[in-house]
């Protein structure tokens, strides 16, 4: 059957004020798009004015997916921006009805219901990617426990959760009253193919971060906010120097601590050791150069980049947090360590490093454990999943 999805994400611009779950939400409307019976429309509800979220909103209109913005961005939970997005998207879909509103973030979860409620949509979902909600902000203490344990378990017609610990999040707000036929694990995925065709670009020799003859790169990619466990990683740099003298650190993406963690560098005397690459589109072919990849972050739902190294060939480091460990098979798919632990992550470099037999083998697992992960798998999971309640 032929179904109609608008899916509403934070917004475009991904990797600076938007990040894993705006760019999943856009790979998966792209692969929905693909299925015949589908046709997907995209709301970004908060626009910043960047040039990376006016590349996405042309990219995607070009390929035929009707992408736009309802608000500009005003802080986290902004009600007067927030009530002004709702309008405007009113305003947008006034002649057209969809038979799914699929959220991909807290707010656009209220709106999902409320295009339900008002007869704009027959049902509502939201994709849960993160276990941590609605943690900051004005408003926080009205919003968690209201729209999160009451309100959505009620009106959607599903949740879906990236790994089984979100799952377990969703199943535990509220024991014995959550309808646990509404909560579906579908974990997130990648575009194999798109990210092997990006790992056979050739590079760039003229981009500085591909300058470093002779020296053994170690990668972190992602938004650079509290989240991802950054400051431990550096504070490890010192001691991985004294087994890996010729160690050299490059971070992929932007974020509000950019210049705090900066700073944290100088601090430390490590500039030198260390490299903020800013946002990149690049990131398969920078992988290419990486001898380990280090996921330090305090709570995650379930990295796609995490993925995507393993598709790259590199093996993985990670902070054994729910989520990431159903990925990170510790000694099998890549190497667990605890969180804000510096001595334990420098260990975990150094003994891969120096293990050429356990390199091996990691690689070797984690490139057969991701395959499991294809979006156009995902892609289909989500339209079986869609196509269940349309007509009840």
């Amino acid at each position: 059957m032929k179904i109609k999805v608008l899916e509403i994400i934070r917004g475009l611009d991904i990797g600076g004020d938007s990040g894993g779950a705006e760019l999943f939400g856009i790979k998966l409307a792209r692969k929905l798009n693909e299925i015949p019976q589908c046709e997907v429309w995209i709301c970004a509800f908060f626009s910043v004015g960047t040039k990376t979220e006016n590349n996405w909103l042309d990219k995607l209109n070009d390929e035929g997916i009707k992408t736009f913005f309802v608000s500009e961005w005003g802080g986290t939970n902004n009600i007067k921006k927030f009530t002004k997005g709702i309008i405007n998207l009113l305003r947008v879909i006034k002649d057209e009805k969809f038979d799914v509103a699929h959220s991909h973030f807290q707010l656009g979860t209220l709106v999902a219901v409320i295009l339900k409620l008002l007869r704009y949509s027959k049902t509502s979902y939201r994709t849960a990617h993160i276990r941590k909600e609605w943690d900051y902000g004005k408003w926080t203490w009205i919003l968690s426990p209201f729209f999160i344990k009451r309100i959505f378990p009620s009106y959607l017609n599903g949740e879906v959760g990236v790994s089984k610990a979100v799952c377990d999040y969703l199943q535990d707000r509220r024991p014995g009253k959550i309808d646990q036929s509404k909560i579906h694990l579908i974990y997130n995925g990648i575009d194999v193919d798109d990210i092997l065709n990006q790992n056979n670009k050739a590079i760039d020799i003229n981009d500085p971060a591909n300058n470093k003859q002779n020296q053994f790169i170690i990668g972190c990619v992602g938004r650079l906010t509290e989240q991802k466990g950054y400051p431990y990683i550096f504070q490890a740099i010192p001691e991985i120097i004294k087994y890996i003298p010729n160690c050299f650190l490059q971070i992929a993406g932007d974020g509000e601590l950019r210049e705090e963690l900066i700073k944290q560098v100088n601090q430390l005397g490590i500039t030198n050791y260390v490299a903020f690459l800013g946002l990149r589109k690049d990131v398969p072919s920078l992988m290419r150069q990486w001898k380990i990849f280090v996921l330090p972050s305090l709570w995650e739902g379930l990295p796609t980049v995490v993925m995507e190294a393993m598709v790259c060939e590199v093996p993985v480091i990670a902070t054994d947090i729910p989520g990431t460990n159903e990925l990170v098979l510790n000694n099998e798919t890549g190497l667990l360590i605890p969180e804000k632990d510096p001595n334990s992550l420098a260990q975990a470099i150094v003994k891969i490093s120096s293990n050429d037999e356990l390199r091996t083998r990691i690689i070797k697992n984690a490139r057969h454990h991701v395959i499991n992960f294809s979006m156009q798998s995902i892609a289909s999971q989500y339209y079986q999943l869609f196509i269940l309640n349309i007509d009840k």
